[in-house]
């Protein structure tokens, strides 16, 4: 292996491999080298976020080979550099090799959620078949449906040098008023009539809004 006679054997005294170059051991193989975790971690995420499930196969199988391989490499490379540069073992375990693998997941992750995962269009049925299921067909008589990232709106963000102090703004009387035939009230502390914003406020909201379910 690149010009190394590499070779394995089982550790006499614990539960792991040992990596030899040139007949020297330079380095151990443990369970929580296998890249097994780092898989599940994957493959948690994608089915988190999934998409088709077509997708969401192909692109676990592939993303769960390509960690793989990159972590095979990286024990190679990382043994390889243990026998070279055994001053900066240290660095190199808990360091760079952990960032390469790390960091190969997270974009994985990134490229899952921007190109593959579910798409707008997905989201929005699944939103509207749950609304349904509470409010009836009228959920799906609605205005305008929009994805935002709340930092970019500009109706509900501005940036500000000055300390944002709390209990400001603390919600309109329009949001006390029940929807869709008293089949939606919304309750909150940012809702409440008397003491907005605080805890008070949110508990005396909730009974409001229960006394009011129940008159129903």
């Amino acid at each position: 292996m690149l010009g190394y006679d590499a070779d394995i054997e089982q550790h006499s005294e614990e539960l792991s491999i040992k990596y030899l170059l040139n007949g020297e051991y330079v380095s151990r193989i443990i369970e929580g080298c296998s890249s097994v975790s780092i898989i599940i971690l994957f493959l948690s995420f994608i089915i988190a976020f999934s998409g088709s499930l077509k997708s969401t196969v192909l692109f676990g199988l592939f993303g769960c080979l390509l960690i793989y391989v990159v972590n095979i490499l990286r024990i190679i490379a990382i043994s390889i550099l243990y026998d070279k540069f055994p001053e900066y073992q240290e660095i190199l375990h808990s360091l760079v090799f952990p960032a390469i693998i790390y960091g190969l997941t997270f974009v994985l992750w990134i490229t899952w959620v921007k190109y593959f995962s579910i798409s707008k269009e997905d989201r929005l049925e699944m939103i509207l078949s749950q609304l349904e299921k509470y409010y009836g067909t009228a959920a799906r008589n609605y205005l305008d449906y929009q994805e935002l990232i709340w930092q970019n709106e500009t109706f509900t963000y501005a940036p500000y040098a000055d300390p944002l102090f709390p209990h400001q703004n603390n919600g309109h009387m329009v949001f006390r008023n029940s929807f869709f035939n008293q089949r939606l009230f919304i309750a909150g502390t940012e809702t409440a009539s008397s003491f907005p914003g605080y805890m008070e406020g949110a508990i005396r909201s909730a009974k409001e809004i229960a006394s009011k379910i129940q008159q129903i």
